[in-house]
């Protein structure tokens, strides 16, 4: 199991890269907690995303074209493309948001696993969402808002993403580590050229 910690997050030593008999990459979290993230095929990456896709489609871009000035037209009717006016793209930029907000909730509940178990996270948080709950319009179950609102911060979500994707960045540390382990190799061989 790879261990990572970035952005503030710990690593340690590779052990055993897989948990029930799947790869997955073992994160510490911002919160501390530890979670198992499933390495995922490019095509589950690939049936996530046409799912997102069906599930939020983009609108017809006929509705956001604009009509060019009929004096500078040089055919009647003439528009402007959709990609050039500001409300097409701010939806368009809203639709994005959505997919990768899906996306990122379909990876956690399904392609990642929790050591410490879900019941005991929950409970163990259930102070921290009650509070916060009194404060903001805490949106899913029980669950949900345990993950949402107390266990994943944004360097974690991307962590997540890249740990699932299998491209999870080196860290300083872990290019330090390798130094340390490939420099005397190098520094103890001899080129043959130079005897």
């Amino acid at each position: 199991m790879t261990t990572a910690k970035q952005n503030g997050a710990r690593l340690a030593a590779p052990q055993d890269d897989t948990y029930k008999g799947q790869k997955v990459t073992e994160l510490i979290l911002d919160s501390g907690e530890m979670v198992y993230v499933k390495s995922l095929s490019v095509y589950i990456r690939r049936g996530l995303k046409s799912k997102a896709e069906a599930l939020y489609p983009y609108p017809d871009k006929g509705a956001y074209e604009i009509l060019v000035d009929p004096e500078k037209a040089a055919i009647p009717g003439m528009t402007h493309p959709a990609e050039d006016n500001p409300e097409y793209q701010a939806v368009i930029a809203e639709i994005e948001d959505t997919r990768l907000q899906w996306y990122i909730d379909h990876l956690i509940s399904e392609f990642c696993e929790w050591p410490a178990g879900k019941e005991s996270l929950i409970a163990k948080y259930a102070e921290q969402v009650k509070s916060l709950s009194d404060i903001l319009d805490i949106e899913g179950d029980e669950w949900e808002a345990t993950w949402r609102y107390c266990l994943i911060g944004d360097a974690d979500r991307n962590n997540i993403i890249q740990a699932a994707n299998g491209n999870l960045i080196l860290t300083e540390g872990e290019v330090r580590d390798a130094m340390r382990i490939f420099r005397p190799v190098v520094q103890g061989s001899r080129h043959p050229d130079r005897d």
